[in-house]
C-alpha cells in the first residue's frame, strides 16, 4: 500500500432521495455520494445511481479537481430531483451540504421500511389447481 494511501483516507458523504406514488406506478430512489480522495489526480467525485426501488441502480460519476465544482454538481442534480418530487430520506453526518439542503428548503422524508404495493393483490382466497401449474384466485 502506498504510504500516501496510508495517510490520507478516503472520505465518503451520501445523501439518499426517493419518488413514490403508487396511482403513477412510480417508486424511485436517487443516491447521491460525494467522494474525496486525496490520492487522485481529480480528488473530487460524485457518484449517481437511480432507478426503481428495490432493483439495480444505474449510474454515472463525475469527477472535479477542486470541491467548488463537485457541490455545484451535487447541487445541480439536488434542484432537479427536486422539481421531479423528490424527497430526501437519508443525508450522512457531516455532509458539506447539510445545511445548504435546509437552506434551500429541498422536501425532507422519513424513509420507510417497505415500499408501498403498486398492483394490490385480490383479497380472494388462493387454491393450487394442480401441480407445477401456478396458483389461481377464486
Amino acid at each position: 500500500m502506498p504510504v500516501e494511501a496510508q495517510m490520507y483516507h478516503l472520505t465518503r458523504h451520501a445523501i439518499e432521495l426517493h419518488s413514490i406514488d403508487p396511482r403513477a406506478n412510480r417508486v424511485r430512489r436517487y443516491v447521491l455520494v460525494l467522494t474525496i480522495d486525496p490520492t487522485a489526480d481529480a480528488p473530487y467525485g460524485v457518484t449517481s445511481q437511480w432507478g426503481r426501488s428495490g432493483w439495480f441502480l444505474r449510474g454515472e460519476r463525475f469527477d472535479a479537481h477542486d470541491e467548488d465544482t463537485a457541490l455545484a454538481h451535487v447541487k445541480a442534480i439536488l434542484k432537479r430531483r427536486k422539481a421531479h418530487g423528490y424527497r430526501v430520506t437519508r443525508v450522512d453526518e457531516g455532509h458539506p451540504l447539510a445545511r445548504w439542503l435546509l437552506d434551500e428548503d429541498i422536501p425532507t422524508e422519513r424513509a420507510v421500511d417497505d415500499q408501498p404495493a403498486l398492483f394490490p393483490l385480490h383479497d380472494d382466497t388462493v387454491v393450487q389447481t394442480a401441480p407445477m401449474q401456478g396458483f389461481l384466485f377464486r
